[in-house]
């Protein structure tokens, strides 16, 4: 799925390449719904559409504008308002299941917890906030970005939750990636490298492509800790897509176009990097070294 500077929405089949779905539209967000029924899109206001019936796009309530962010388990979708709230949606029926007061300034980040319990926002104040899904209540504030004016571009603000809900990634254009403590949405660590990149982590929580916004893309480990696999591409890469099973990776190519990788061939770009390493270390992994670099509960044998 992509949308392109000539103002068109394009969805391809993952697997072959082949385009199936073309339309003009100049929206700015996309997002599917998990179970990969439902689309939303949209740049002044938002439309879903029913996969079954792509070209019948409905228009949600007048106030309802971007950003917005699908429940992880259910069709519900947290929106902004247009004043400042967030809201939440039941889909298709448009039934409002909430709306709160959220910030002082435009939003511009929103995402759900991978358990749905809780909703992270960002602000052109540079404000980040944590809230209960259920009570509407706030958990936690902190300054994450760098504040900007409403009319200005936020560049390439970046909100992801880790898969265990117990953290958040928080980067932009002026600020590094930082990895927070979700209860309080604090700074827990901070990792080395360009402030100017685009971040993706992998639904099992296992990869995290960080883009510098180059041909060469290094893939960390889930903690950020170090790195296990790269991409190449003769192009320069912009943003990210995981699919829904983490089998294969989309990277949007600056001078247009959208390039497809398999995490299979990149778990083989890094068998290799360990045989070179293990050329070179003459003991074996320790039971927590082989989970924590290769994910593993047990080491794989000595070749």
């Amino acid at each position: 799925m992509a949308l392109t500077d000539d103002k068109q929405l394009y969805i391809f089949d993952v697997k072959t390449g082949k385009l199936i779905f073309k339309e003009k539209n100049d929206s700015s967000f996309l997002a599917w719904s998990p179970d990969g029924k439902w689309l939303a899109d949209g740049k002044s206001d938002v439309h879903v559409r029913d996969w079954a019936h792509p070209k019948d796009a409905k228009t949600m309530p007048s106030e309802v504008e971007p950003p917005f962010a699908w429940h992880p388990q259910k069709s519900l979708l947290a929106t902004d308002s247009g004043e400042h709230e967030l809201e939440l949606w039941e889909v298709p029926s448009f039934t409002n299941r909430g709306r709160w007061k959220a910030h002082e300034r435009t939003m511009e980040l929103v995402a759900w917890s991978p358990d749905g319990t809780h909703i992270a926002t960002a602000s052109a104040d540079g404000m980040l906030k944590i809230w209960d899904s259920s009570s509407h209540k706030l958990v936690a504030g902190e300054a994450a970005y760098a504040a900007v004016k409403d009319t200005e571009d936020t560049g390439y603000a970046q909100l992801e939750w880790s898969q265990d809900n117990k953290h958040l990634l928080t980067a932009d254009m002026n600020m590094p990636l930082r990895i927070r403590d979700a209860t309080n949405a604090k700074v827990e660590k901070e990792i080395p490298g360009p402030k100017l990149s685009v971040i993706a982590l992998s639904h099992n929580g296992k990869w995290l492509l960080r883009n510098p916004i180059s041909p060469s893309v290094p893939i960390l480990d889930g903690q950020c800790d170090h790195q296990i696999a790269q991409l190449a591409s003769p192009e320069v890469l912009g943003n990210f897509s995981w699919s829904s099973d983490d089998a294969f990776v989309a990277a949007s190519v600056l001078t247009k176009g959208v390039r497809i990788y398999s995490t299979e061939a990149l778990r083989a770009d890094s068998a290799e990097l360990l045989k070179l390493a293990r050329a070179k270390v003459s003991r074996d992994l320790t039971p927590a070294e082989c989970a924590h670099y290769l994910q593993m509960q047990t080491c794989p044998p000595r070749p």
